[in-house]
């Protein structure tokens, strides 16, 4: 027995050898693979943009250089390959050659830097450029002073092991309720992430900085807000007749859906581009939120530099409203908002005609003025047009 020791030591050393030696396997990098239009399939961004992209988090991203360590760029070319295909992170690190680990704590990282820069991608545009705005939002159905848009769609998430019933939403799912509130371009300019799936939407607006904003004078912005009849009508905030008195009323209905319905289709475009939102986010909730928040931030870039919408099938949208008129809050504040609908009803909606309606004939530039309110903002004519076009035939599709 004395004998066979040194041989049982050799082999346990030769076996501590094997656990000390690292392998690598090659990494093929995408960008000698792939040309641009096979990036942005992949990736949803050019590679020009993804340079761009890795500058904006590289310093929250950068780890200690050693042997086989993942550089910035794969970083985040694996984080948005996560989040524009959605694949289970095995998948995606046998497509990279690294462990399911490693693109775990690679896609909360990245997730982590992008989310960072929510405050400096997510915001509301200045009055000038708003103006501008509320021209593409008019030219969709006449609606008048539209600013922006709000709704709440739900992410699914794992079962989370803390309040798990808070988490539940009425489809019996395991979400995050994500406020957004969006522009006519389908840019998201405000967002609230962080409220579970049980939580109505009118209250995820009425907690918000949002909500306190506009309710105290002066108002950051002058213009209204659309929100669904889940919400609570406000002077700023203006909802559906839910029960139609008029063909007044009626009209402005009319109007009123086929304006709102840009929200729609910024939760749609933010889905298809980010499937990994459609699909469901396998983490507990905080660091699903950072997932959303660095998809909403990927996605204005993406709106910014006018990327294509990721050429797939639709996928269904929320319908996450209560289905109330949004007059359960009473007091003053949603007196005011009954009032100041009427007025806009009377002033804008008696007796108009919205047959032949063309939000790009020299008719309606002339009508409008939109010419001299784009030329007032600061803003290049040829692009608020061509969005103006844009919007307004998107809208008349999915209506």
């Amino acid at each position: 027995m004395a004998a066979l020791r040194p041989v049982h030591r050799l082999n346990n050393e030769a076996r501590r050898g094997l656990h000390r030696e690292r392998v690598f396997r090659d990494r093929s990098h995408p960008f000698e693979i792939y040309d641009d239009a096979e990036l942005f399939m992949r990736y949803r961004f050019r590679r020009a943009d993804i340079m761009n992209l890795v500058d904006m988090v590289d310093n929250n991203i950068s780890v200690a250089e050693r042997k086989g360590s993942l550089t910035p760029t794969l970083q985040v070319l694996i984080a948005l390959r996560f989040f524009a295909c959605g694949s289970f992170q095995l998948v995606v690190g046998d497509l990279f050659g690294v462990s399911k680990a490693t693109i775990s704590r690679t896609i909360h990282r990245v997730a982590a830097g992008f989310a960072r820069l929510v405050p400096r991608h997510v915001r509301f545009h200045p009055q000038r450029e708003t103006e501008a705005m509320k021209v593409v939002f008019h030219a969709v159905a006449n609606f008048p002073n539209v600013i922006g848009c709000v709704d709440c769609t739900h992410v699914k998430i794992a079962t989370p092991a803390v309040n798990e019933h808070e988490y539940v939403n009425r489809k019996n799912d395991h979400t995050i309720n994500v406020q957004l509130i969006c522009d006519a371009d389908a840019s998201i300019m405000n967002c609230v992430v962080r409220w579970p799936g049980s939580v109505h939407d009118a209250r995820i607006l009425r907690e918000s900085p949002v909500f306190t904003k506009f309710e105290t004078m002066p108002r950051p912005l002058e213009g209204f807000i659309l929100g669904d009849s889940g919400y609570m009508l406000r002077d700023w905030l203006l909802t559906p007749y839910i029960h139609v008195a008029n063909a007044e009323q009626q009209r402005y209905n009319d109007s009123y859906c086929a304006t709102r319905c840009i929200i729609e289709r910024c939760n749609g475009i933010l889905k298809r581009r980010w499937h990994c939102l459609h699909t469901g986010l396998r983490y507990e909730p905080g660091k699903a939120c950072q997932i959303i928040m660095a998809c909403i931030v990927l996605h204005n870039i993406a709106v910014k530099l006018r990327l294509p919408v990721p050429d797939e099938d639709d996928h269904p949208v929320d319908g996450d409203n209560d289905g109330n008129d949004g007059n359960n809050e009473g007091g003053v504040p949603t007196v005011t908002g009954r009032a100041k609908r009427d007025r806009l009803v009377q002033r804008y909606f008696s007796g108009m005609d919205m047959t032949g309606f063309d939000a790009t004939s020299s008719a309606w530039k002339v009508s409008t003025g939109v010419d001299g309110i784009i030329a007032s903002a600061g803003v290049d004519t040829t692009i608020v047009l061509s969005s103006v076009a844009m919007t307004t035939a998107l809208t008349r599709v999915s209506t």
